[in-house]
């Protein structure tokens, strides 16, 4: 609840239907001193708080205020009061000097300051009128006493705080009053609740912390920075070491093809000699002679895949010679 009016009034003008009345009522501050107001209450089958209001009755009026020029009160309770008076009738000579109470609660708007042997310090906050159905400006100017249970409050008012006071109302002219009683507050944080000193501290511990962390990140992202270089190289490690097998595939490969190639060219090596030795011995039964045959001059060009042979008969003899 933003804001909170009691008084007790008399209804000067009551109209509307039995769900919403409005009308003017009138609160006694001194003796030929009177304060009016519009108001507007609604009624509900769900709750009775709000009573038949009728003209020309003293009634304890509690609900909400909003300030624009004049004074708008939105009844949430209304309590009719049984006062004897000398005519049959009340009028507003009957109401008993009785100043309005009211409740403000909003953010500090201007923090205290002393004037004279007391202090000041503003409320602001927007609230809704419902007599005229628009939001409203509502600053209210808080007047203490700076001593006793209340010193506190200059102290507090510097910071960001939300702010309850409670005590007589009193319009001036455009202005609204709290003459408080009572006075509260609550920080938004725990924050606003320090010193300027201790605030210089924590800002000072809040860099630092900020640096570190910059630092923590700095190093972070290096890591991944390598790590990211590290994989880069993994991969073309992997890629010249198949390049190597490949090429170590293909000498194999080539080395076998020519191995090969060389078992065969030993053959035909070997068939060549053994058809020789077969014609030599062929000659030795049917000349009787003995040949000696060189086969240490067999060429093998492996490129060529040719195989050259040359059998040369070194030397024949007579057997009877021998």
């Amino acid at each position: 609840m933003t804001s909170i009016f009691c008084a007790i009034s008399f209804i000067k003008s009551v109209s509307g239907s039995n769900k919403c009345r409005i009308g003017s009522a009138i609160y006694r501050t001194a003796i030929d001193e009177f304060m009016e107001y519009k108001f507007k209450a609604f009624y509900s089958e769900e709750s009775s708080l709000i009573k038949e209001l009728t003209e020309k009755t003293i009634i304890m009026i509690i609900g909400r205020f909003a300030f624009e020029d004049k004074l708008n009160v939105t009844i949430s309770q209304s309590v009719t009061l049984r006062i004897q008076t000398a005519q049959d009738e009340p009028n507003i000579y009957d109401l008993p000097i009785a100043p309005a109470f009211g409740i403000f609660s909003a953010p500090i708007q201007d923090p205290s300051e002393p004037y004279e042997n007391k202090a000041i310090f503003r409320l602001k906050k927007d609230v809704y009128n419902s007599v005229n159905r628009k939001n409203t400006n509502l600053s209210v100017i808080c007047k203490y006493d700076p001593r006793g249970h209340h010193s506190s409050v200059a102290e507090a008012s510097k910071c960001r705080s939300i702010f309850s006071v409670a005590g007589e109302l009193v319009f001036v002219e455009k202005s609204v009053f709290v003459l408080c009683d009572a006075i509260e507050w609550n920080y938004k944080t725990q924050e606003n609740f320090e010193s300027p000193s201790n605030k210089m501290e924590h800002l000072k511990n809040k860099r630092a912390r900020d640096e570190e962390l910059a630092k923590i990140a700095k190093i972070f992202n290096s890591k991944k920075k390598n790590r990211s270089n590290t994989h880069e190289d993994i991969l073309r490690s992997e890629t010249a070491l198949n390049n190597i097998r490949a090429e170590e595939n293909e000498k194999n490969s080539i080395i076998g093809t020519l191995s090969n190639n060389y078992n065969d060219s030993t053959q035909m090596n070997n068939n060549v000699t053994n058809e020789s030795i077969h014609n030599t011995n062929t000659i030795n039964k049917q000349d009787n002679l003995y040949v000696n045959i060189d086969c240490s001059q067999v060429t093998n060009n492996l490129d060529n895949q040719d195989v050259k042979h040359s059998i040369t008969i070194i030397e024949i003899e007579d057997s009877d010679t021998s």
